[in-house]
C-alpha cells in the first residue's frame, strides 16, 4: 500500500497521516504529476498493482478495504493472474 496526495503541502500530508495513524507511505505529488500519469480524473481513486507493476484494477470511490468481500477480491489477486476478476467490490 502506497499512499499519493494529490497537490497538497506536506505539512498537510503529515496532519492526515498522523490524524488517521496511517503506517504505509505517502507519495507526495506536489504538482500532480503522478495524478496525470495515471490519468486520475476523480477523487478518491485505488489502482491494484500486481507483483509485476502492472494496473489490474481501478476502483473510484471509498471502499472498505478490510472488509470480507474485499480482503477475498485482494487475497484472489495474490493467488494468481487476474482472471474473472472485473469488478473490485
Amino acid at each position: 500500500v502506497v499512499g499519493v496526495n494529490f497537490k497538497e503541502k506536506k505539512e498537510e500530508v503529515e496532519a492526515f497521516v498522523r490524524e488517521h495513524k496511517l503506517t504505509f507511505p505517502m507519495l507526495l505529488d506536489g504538482a500532480g504529476q503522478a495524478a496525470a500519469r495515471y490519468q486520475v480524473f476523480a477523487l478518491p481513486v485505488t489502482f491494484l498493482v500486481d507483483r509485476r507493476g502492472m494496473v489490474v484494477g481501478t476502483v473510484l470511490g471509498i471502499r472498505d478495504w478490510v472488509g470480507p468481500d474485499a480482503r477475498a477480491y485482494l487475497g484472489q489477486l495474490l493467488v494468481g493472474p487476474a482472471a474473472g476478476l472485473d469488478a473490485a467490490p
